[in-house]
């Protein structure tokens, strides 16, 4: 009798983990993708789908996903160690269950988790909110709200400096982007100092406060500013289903997860995780091509050996500078890329317009993703 493998969540990581772990079981194996949505996004070009009426960055799951993995439209309400339960009804059992359920990014983004199966119009929805909103106002400065508003500047630029719409963004810290070790001081004054150059208002070191009033944000207790459209940019929630297995999260409610893939809170050995549900400190896209392979890989050898399975550890980025490349709309952006021995350098405009903002990977993601 052949082993089943189910993997929930069929977004970047979890759609690539599908195929990839399909394609090394045998025939008699089974791969069940468990989704809310029929489609998979590319999350890195979300940022451009409000202003583009363009969705090349979003591909039907039956063109990307194997023929021989099965698609379970449904949404998995909890699990235990060995049957994820639907909100169907429907129990199914697995010998190794793969979570990428990812997590809830705030507005002006978002995943099947907020819009389901109807991507283009929560887009359209958010476009024509940015299109009528007056006084916008980001709170937070990470690095999605960062590229958003590059974007939202290239489309409105007259009306921004010309004070017809008023864009502000409030940071905690004194410079754009988080504080973390993955971007170095002179990339964050860098971008920083783009927007200084624009008429785009800039709070930092400063905290926003939605109030009891409609309209406003509060900064520092004390300043109020007209506000129609707030985006929250600070931080993204995990989307974990219910269970009961003790110590599965941490304090932030992200899965505890070896480098290995395997969950940390269970002994059996037979849950992984991977993507944006991970307690992994570094949550992107540029380590796919190692750690689809290497889940694939992990998975078919523990099905193989059980807790006996000999399983390696994936690649990633901790507390270290990282090559990264913010795109401020298709015509500009800063980059940076870390070298040994001569430090991080910060990488020319021209070529952070042709590597990324140009297009934000949207001809060859399909491939990006779906070719490990």
């Amino acid at each position: 009798m052949g082993k089943t493998v189910v993997v929930v969540g069929a977004g970047l990581t979890g759609s690539a983990s599908a195929n990839s772990i399909k394609r090394k079981l045998g025939k008699n194996d089974s791969v069940k993708l468990i989704t809310t949505s029929d489609h998979v996004g590319w999350l890195p070009a979300s940022v451009r789908v409000p202003f583009s009426n363009s969705y090349d960055a979003f591909a039907p799951l039956s063109e990307v996903i194997d023929k021989d993995v099965e698609i379970i439209h449904g949404r998995v309400i909890s699990f235990n160690e060995s049957s994820v339960s639907l909100e169907s009804g429907e129990t199914i059992v697995f010998d190794a269950l793969v979570i990428a359920t990812g997590s809830k990014w705030p507005n002006p983004i978002a995943t099947s988790a907020v819009y389901g199966d109807d991507h283009e119009s929560f887009y359209k929805s958010q476009g024509k909110e940015i299109k009528n909103a007056n006084d916008i106002v980001f709170i937070g400065g990470g690095f999605i709200n960062v590229e958003f508003v590059g974007e939202l500047y290239h489309i409105y630029k007259d009306d921004i400096e010309s004070g017809k719409k008023r864009v502000s963004i409030i940071q905690n810290s004194d410079k754009l982007l988080p504080d973390s070790p993955f971007y170095s001081d002179k990339f964050r004054s860098k971008i920083t100092k783009w927007f200084d150059g624009k008429k785009i208002k800039l709070y930092l070191s400063s905290k926003g406060d939605t109030g009891s009033e409609e309209g406003q944000v509060i900064i520092n207790g004390t300043k109020k500013i007209k506000a129609d459209l707030i985006y929250f940019g600070i931080g993204a929630q995990p989307i974990v289903p219910k269970n009961e297995i003790s110590k599965l999260t941490n304090d932030k409610g992200f899965i505890r997860t070896n480098k290995n893939f395997q969950i940390k809170a269970i002994s059996n050995g037979n849950i992984f995780a991977i993507g944006d549900v991970t307690d992994f400190q570094y949550h992107g896209v540029q380590k796919l091509n190692n750690w689809i392979p290497t889940i694939a890989s992990n998975v078919t050898s523990y099905l193989q050996d059980g807790s006996k399975a000999k399983l390696i550890d994936t690649s990633t980025f901790e507390n270290e500078n990282i090559p990264s490349v913010v795109s401020l709309g298709p015509n500009d952006g800063v980059g940076q890329i870390p070298f040994p021995l001569i430090g991080t350098v910060l990488l020319p405009r021209f070529l952070i317009v042709m590597a990324k903002s140009k297009d934000l990977f949207v001809s060859n993601w399909r491939k990006m993703v779906f070719d490990n």
